[in-house]
């Protein structure tokens, strides 16, 4: 009996020292399959972390960003760029004293600069409205076939409606029936059409084709 408590404490200081080891090694182990038995046990609670630090960090007040309260001054310059080229001036429709019939004469381009690159150049001249009038009604529409419906099928009436009532300062006059899939209207009609519309306006006219 003696010897056998004797191996029993021998077995439990041996349990004892590798549970020690495996604990310096590892600080953590889990053990399967294992009955304790404890007489007395004693438990060790790491303190928590106190409350008035909660109660701290609840009071500290919580800042508000600043707003500004004006713009930063800075400094804008406007690029300016140089260009070496020119647009080449075209003056359209010659008056009566020009030799022409129209009542006043167009002028185009001059541009030293970009379209309305007002910074880089000054407007040499402004731009003009045109209106397209065609010798043959395309196909329109509604809300741009409403306001000349009745006047469709006459150039000149058509022109004439663009000028008086909506301001036109050009008549941009398309002679698109000449087209041989279309009517093939001969030289000779399309030129009426053209004479047709010069003495329905007199606002300079330009004059385009099929294509």
């Amino acid at each position: 009996m003696g010897n056998n408590r004797r191996e029993e404490k021998k077995s439990d200081m041996k349990l004892n020292l590798n549970l020690l080891e495996l604990l310096s090694k590892y600080t953590e182990i889990v053990l399967e399959d294992v009955e304790l038995e404890i007489g007395d046990l004693e438990l060790s609670f790491q303190p928590s972390i106190p409350m008035q630090i909660f109660t701290s960090a609840q009071q500290v007040p919580i800042l508000e960003k600043a707003k500004p309260v004006k713009l930063l001054d800075a400094e804008f310059r406007i690029p300016k760029g140089k260009y070496p080229g020119k647009i080449i001036e075209v003056k359209l429709g010659a008056t009566k004293g020009e030799g022409g019939s129209r009542g006043n004469s167009i002028v185009l381009g001059g541009e030293e600069a970009p379209a309305y690159y007002l910074f880089d150049s000054p407007i040499i001249n402004s731009p003009v409205i045109a209106f397209d009038v065609f010798d043959k009604a395309p196909p329109l529409a509604k809300v741009m076939k409403a306001p000349f419906k009745d006047v469709l099928h006459d150039p000149a009436e058509w022109a004439k409606r663009c000028v008086d009532k909506f301001g036109a300062e050009m008549v941009q006059l398309h002679l698109t029936s000449i087209d041989p899939l279309l009517s093939d209207t001969s030289p000779k009609e399309a030129a009426k059409t053209v004479e047709d519309v010069l003495q329905a306006v007199d606002v300079p006219i330009a004059v385009g084709g099929c294509g």
